[in-house]
C-alpha cells in the first residue's frame, strides 16, 4: 500500500477505516524507512471469531464487570437482549460481592422469577421503582461518599416511558438523567435495555452519558448513525441471536461479541437471586 507521505501516527489513526475497507482485521503493519510503501497483514473477517461474553468470568468485552459504567443495551425483539441483561446481572452477582441489584421489569414477564424480592418492580410499579432508586441515590449523595455498588436494570425503557403521560415521563427521564450524570461517584450504575436507542426516550444530552453500548442483532443504518457514528463502517457482520457489537468508552475500539448460550437458566437465576437478597 502506498502511504503517500502520511505520517505513522495518521496512518495508525485510520486503522478502523482500513479494517472496514479491507473487510478484515489488521494485526501488523510494517513501515519502510526509504520507501513510500507500507505492508499490512490482515485477517479476513470470515476467520475472526466474536468475543464471547459468558456468565462464568468477570470480563465484559475487554474490561472487567466492576468497571462497567452506565450501559445501554439495544436490540429488537428476538435478538437476545433479555439473556444479555441476565448474563450481566450474573457477572455482577458473582464478581461484585457487595453489589445490590434493582430490576424494573416493565413487561412483567422476563424477570418474573425475581418478583418475590423487594428490589423487583413490575409494570406500573416501575415508576415507584425508579423513585426508590433515585431516593437511594440522593441519600447516598447527602453522605458525600460512595457506598456499595447499586445497579439498576430496566428492560423496555422506551415502552415504559411511552406508557406514561408526558409530564410524568419527563420527570422520570430527568431522574434517570441526573443519575447518569452524577451516579458514578456514588457507585450508582443504570443499565438500560430498549429496542431502539432514540434520543426521545431520554432527557437532552442524557444518552451521551452512557459509557458502554451493547447493540444486538442486525443494526439498522439509522441506529448505527445515531449510537455509533464513528464505527458505522465496522458494523458489517450479519449478526444472529445474541450476537452484536460492544463499545466501551476509553477501552479501545468496538468489539464484535456473542452472548454465550445458556444451558441452565435455573442456575443462572439462582446466582442473580443471591444478589437480590443482599
Amino acid at each position: 500500500m502506498e502511504n503517500k507521505g502520511i505520517s505513522i501516527q495518521d496512518f495508525d489513526n485510520r486503522v478502523d477505516r482500513l479494517d472496514a475497507t479491507l473487510e478484515g482485521k489488521i494485526y501488523c503493519m510494517e513501515y519502510g524507512r526509504k520507501t513510500t510503501r507500507t505492508r499490512l497483514y490482515v485477517t479476513p473477517n470470515k476467520f475472526i471469531k466474536p468475543t464471547i461474553i459468558s456468565p462464568n468470568d468477570e470480563y465484559f468485552g475487554n474490561a472487567v464487570i466492576g468497571s462497567l459504567i452506565n450501559c445501554l443495551v439495544v436490540g429488537a425483539t428476538g435478538t437476545g437482549k433479555t439473556v444479555a441483561l441476565k448474563v450481566i446481572m450474573s457477572k455482577i452477582a458473582r464478581f461484585q460481592p457487595e453489589a445490590e441489584i434493582w430490576i424494573l421489569d416493565f413487561k412483567n414477564y422476563d424477570f418474573k422469577e425475581f418478583s418475590n424480592y423487594p428490589n423487583h418492580y413490575a409494570y406500573s410499579n416501575c415508576v415507584q421503582g425508579l423513585t426508590d432508586y433515585y431516593n437511594a441515590f440522593k441519600e447516598q449523595q447527602n453522605t458525600g461518599s460512595a457506598g456499595c455498588p447499586q445497579y439498576l436494570f430496566c428492560d423496555e425503557w422506551g415502552s415504559f416511558i411511552l406508557s406514561r403521560e408526558k409530564r410524568q415521563a419527563e420527570e422520570l427521564k430527568a431522574r434517570l438523567s441526573e443519575i447518569l450524570m452524577l451516579g458514578r461517584s456514588y457507585r450508582f450504575v443504570p443499565i438500560i435495555g430498549l429496542q431502539r436507542g432514540d434520543s426521545s426516550h431520554f432527557s437532552s444530552g442524557a444518552r451521551d452519558q452512557f459509557r458502554a453500548i451493547l447493540m444486538l442483532g442486525n443494526i439498522s443504518k439509522q441506529q448505527k448513525q445515531m449510537l455509533l457514528p464513528d464505527f458505522e463502517d465496522k458494523l458489517t457482520e450479519n449478526c444472529g441471536l445474541g450476537e452484536g457489537y460492544l463499545l466501551l468508552d476509553g477501552k479501545g475500539g468496538i468489539e464484535h461479541i456473542k452472548i454465550a448460550p445458556i444451558q441452565d437458566f435455573d442456575a443462572l437465576d439462582n446466582v442473580i437471586r443471591k444478589a437480590m437478597q443482599r
